[in-house]
């Protein structure tokens, strides 16, 4: 399993596109990967690892600061998701890292912070099917 927490701020431009709508690059995300496997425990007392299935990622997207528009374009993807059982593909595209998948859709936290309007702290975790 491996795992890594990227900042965004420190990668540069990318394009973030859920759903096949564009979404605004967030503040920072972490991203998972797993990989399907079994260990096992020979009668000599030595380990094997198996390897079963493919790998699977689940990413944690996070903003800062998202504006109501912002918000309100992500909740409609993730409406119809749950509305309509809908997968959604994630794609994101910049030099050093790009990612293609077909994910489910799940909301984590959402705060609020008044500033001429309420803006989100909000988290959007996505796994890959």
């Amino acid at each position: 399993r491996r795992q890594r927490q990227m900042c965004i701020r420190d990668r540069g431009y990318m394009a973030y596109s859920l759903g096949g709508s564009t979404i605004k690059q967030p503040n920072s995300f972490d991203e998972k990967i797993d990989t399907q496997a079994s260990t096992k425990l020979s009668i000599n007392n030595d380990r094997y690892k198996d390897i079963t299935g493919s790998q699977k990622g689940t990413w944690i997207l996070r903003w800062g600061f998202l504006s109501p528009t912002d918000y309100a374009t992500i909740k409609t993807i993730y409406d119809d998701h749950i509305t309509n059982g809908n997968t959604k593909a994630f794609v994101v595209n910049e030099t050093n890292l790009t990612i293609n998948a077909t994910v489910n859709v799940e909301f984590g936290r959402r705060k609020y912070r008044k500033g001429g309007s309420y803006y989100s702290i909000f988290e959007l975790i996505l796994t890959e099917v």
